[in-house]
């Protein structure tokens, strides 16, 4: 009796226990490849880019990844904003170049790849205006560093191929230095500074390899 006690306890404590997590975290040498639509709640700027994220070492029960992204912004309600204040036609471009580290944690779905990231690297921000007249006529460009940090996930749509969403926080800003013909138009403190810094959400698609 006691050898069959002895067999049953051990099997019943496995019974009991809850199964592994799977999901489809990025696994060590995995790559994926992704094209994003980046924006902001008031939909300030309008990004697109493109990034991979390589998979590196396991990490407890997920995986640690390093990866880059390189993404061209434009400004939207900003610039209309401004050109309703100003009266003439503004425009702002932002080009981003990070690079970024994860940790891929495995969740209970087999379709879904949650993570979440720090990343940090360039921002060139560039802007000018001009008037129907042609008297006036700047641009202004500055270039800083940018950090933040961010979660996501991937939801896998076929073996390869997923669609996801972000949601970051971005700290970003400085100060413009401008040259060209100004005419009568004097340049504010606020229009000299610009910043990307806020809460975005970003949409992308692509593919694992």
């Amino acid at each position: 009796m006691l050898p069959f006690a002895l067999a049953v306890v051990p099997a019943v404590a496995l019974a009991q226990q809850p199964p592994a997590l799977a999901g489809r975290p990025l696994e060590p040498l995995n790559v994926d490849a992704r094209l994003m639509l980046n924006t902001d709640i008031l939909l300030l700027t309008l990004e697109l880019g493109a990034g991979a994220d390589v998979g590196v070492v396991k990490a407890g029960p997920g995986t640690l990844s390093v990866g880059g992204e390189i993404e061209v912004g434009t400004c939207v309600s900003v610039c209309l904003v401004l050109n309703a204040l100003t009266n003439l036609r503004w425009g702002f471009r932002d080009y981003n170049l990070y690079g970024r580290v994860g940790y891929h944690h495995p969740v209970n779905s087999k379709n879904l790849d949650v993570y979440g990231f720090l990343f940090g690297g360039l921002v060139v921000a560039s802007t000018g205006a001009s008037s129907p007249d042609g008297s006036v006529d700047f641009t202004g460009t500055d270039t800083a560093i940018g950090l933040g940090v961010g979660g996501g996930a991937n939801y896998f749509v076929a073996d390869r191929l997923f669609i996801g969403a972000e949601l970051r926080y971005r700290f970003a800003s400085g100060v413009y230095e401008f040259t060209g013909r100004f005419g009568n138009y004097r340049v504010t403190d606020r229009e000299r500074s610009w910043s990307l810094t806020g809460l975005g959400v970003r949409f992308h698609g692509g593919l694992r390899f």
